[in-house]
């Protein structure tokens, strides 16, 4: 009788693994299938410019970034743009014109010309200074399109 104890303890625990190893490898092919938590949003006439000096080469990619000049939005010395090309493909960026620091809002990818996919971040990442001469460019360009635009202007959300 003892044996037979044994056995079905043993089958119990067998089952119970099984049922372990199912669900995870379930939980696995999810999280390959499905995005984490991602979000799209349409661009809004957009109309890129190149930013001079941001012509990256490399093995993965060579691309210039351009700078959505139709929604830079403004907030006293913060400005909002959209940025394209390179890695990633696009980006929404703040950018402090005073203290010529910036952050990434957004990163993502183009689904369409108009269209973006992009992660949706759970924290906003803290400012930080132009680590080299492509975020500079990037900054020096926005902040002097940015100078002749008014406060407030209601076009992309920070979000």
């Amino acid at each position: 009788m003892k044996s037979l104890h044994c056995l079905y303890s043993s089958r119990d625990t067998t089952i119970k693994h099984t049922l372990y190893y199912f669900l995870a490898a379930l939980a696995s092919v999810l999280t390959l299938i499905l995005p984490g938590h991602a979000e799209t949003d349409r661009l809004r006439n957009p109309k890129w410019q190149e930013i001079p000096g941001t012509r990256q080469s490399g093995a993965a990619f060579d691309a210039t970034t351009y700078i959505d000049i139709n929604n830079i939005a403004r907030n006293g010395d913060v400005l909002i743009l959209d940025t394209s090309g390179g890695e990633p493909d696009y980006a929404r960026i703040e950018v402090n014109c005073l203290t010529n620091k910036s952050r990434a809002l957004r990163l993502g990818y183009f689904v369409s010309k108009t269209k973006v996919e992009y992660a949706v971040q759970n924290y906003r990442q803290p400012w930080g200074s132009p680590l080299n001469s492509y975020q500079q460019a990037i900054n020096r360009f926005a902040c002097a399109l940015g100078r002749n635009l008014l406060d407030n202007t209601n076009r992309p959300s920070p979000k």
